[in-house]
């Protein structure tokens, strides 16, 4: 296992719930129903005491409700589950707490009672500021209802808030991209994660054959989110996501650092005690079994040192800090810098990668192709 001079624990929860099912989004997820809830909640209940009473000794650092639509839920369920979190587990003084929301489906008075329970950072689920896009999204808020929601969130004294957009989309353009960065800029959020539109097997839009923009224009789009984030102090930390300085994503850091976290809820995945798993993609199994069953039953045996290690690298070369190669070598043992030196030498006379003296980082023109960079380790 990865030994991090902070071995803390980051807890994901999977809410899968949605008002609406979006036609892009392949995460698991079900019309939300009262019943539903309630029994959603007294299964992750159960599983937070299955893992305090199994390992009782855990610190968190982080937790993170996403879906679906977390913000969905009851007041009193959020209250609950975060009770049975605390009871089982201490939490860091520093403790980041996130909530995924969709605009226009909280109250203020839900909002203030959401901070009281816990959280402390608002992940909004914007993905456009324009009505037409927001209808080929198939999202059942308004860019009104964003600027209500990001005003209510201000005022309830929330201040770590990230906001979620989305680029390629369909028919979209540099100035309608323009248009969501600026109107969401105007609350200046600590945080913007940026996605390009991805068909993905399995959704609406792939079984409609939905056509995204092309590459030309994904590529200005995201290199005016690049420019217009960088003029306004944002620091491009990972191939995706841009904050304020001191307000990165810790969670999403302990992926990308190969940190240990559990998952809770339908479909979550675990990354504990140096093992991979996941509960069943199914609310209905979940709750008449809410225990991590792959981990106890299935013999599931730790990963290997060197899986992990390209793991650690596919994940260090979406960091624009890159990879250290001194710490690739504290944490494995390995000189990736030799290992790897023909395929190093390569990318860095295609310029895809800076020179490589200290570390291993992309340029811009390789995280177009970063894909393909990572294929060449493993």
């Amino acid at each position: 296992m990865i030994q991090h001079s902070d071995s803390a624990l980051s807890v994901y929860i999977h809410v899968p719930f949605c008002a609406k099912l979006c036609p892009y989004c392949a995460f698991y997820k079900q019309k939300w129903g009262k019943e539903r809830e309630q029994a959603f909640v007294e299964a992750t209940v159960k599983e937070i005491e299955w893992y305090g009473e199994h390992y009782p000794d855990e610190v968190v650092r982080t937790v993170f409700w996403g879906g679906g639509t977390p913000n969905i839920l009851k007041r009193v369920s959020v209250e609950r589950i975060m009770t049975a979190l605390r009871n089982a587990y201490s939490f860091q003084d520093e403790v980041e707490i996130t909530m995924e929301m969709n605009p226009g489906m909280s109250s203020k008075g839900k909002l203030a009672a959401f901070r009281e329970a816990g959280i402390n950072r608002v992940s909004l689920g914007v993905q456009s500021m324009n009505a037409d896009e927001l209808v080929v999204l198939g999202r059942n808020h308004t860019a009104e209802n964003t600027h209500k929601t990001l005003k209510h969130i201000r005022e309830v004294g929330f201040d770590n808030v990230s906001v979620d957009l989305m680029f390629g989309l369909p028919n979209s353009t540099v100035r309608s991209l323009q248009n969501s960065l600026d109107a969401v800029l105007d609350y200046d959020p600590e945080h913007l994660s940026t996605y390009g539109l991805t068909i993905e097997s399995g959704t609406p839009f792939f079984r409609n054959q939905q056509l995204k923009v092309g590459q030309d224009m994904e590529r200005k789009q995201f290199q005016k989110i690049i420019t217009t984030l960088k003029k306004k102090d944002y620091l491009h930390y990972e191939v995706s996501n841009f904050s304020k300085i001191n307000r990165e994503s810790k969670h999403n850091m302990a992926y990308w650092e190969l940190r240990p976290y559990i998952g809770l809820g339908p479909s979550a995945h675990s990354f504990f005690k140096g093992n991979r798993y996941s509960n069943k993609r199914s609310l209905d199994i979940y709750t008449r079994a809410p225990y991590p069953s792959a981990y106890l039953k299935s013999g599931v045996k730790p990963y290997s040192s060197d899986k992990l290690l390209k793991e650690y690298i596919m994940t260090g070369l979406r960091m624009m800090d890159g990879l250290s190669f001194s710490t690739v070598n504290d944490l494995f043992g390995v000189d990736i810098k030799r290992r790897y030196a023909n395929t190093i030498q390569s990318l860095y006379a295609l310029k895809l990668i800076y020179k490589p003296d200290h570390d291993l980082r992309v340029t811009t023109k390789g995280v177009w192709v970063l894909d393909e960079i990572v294929q060449q380790f493993l």
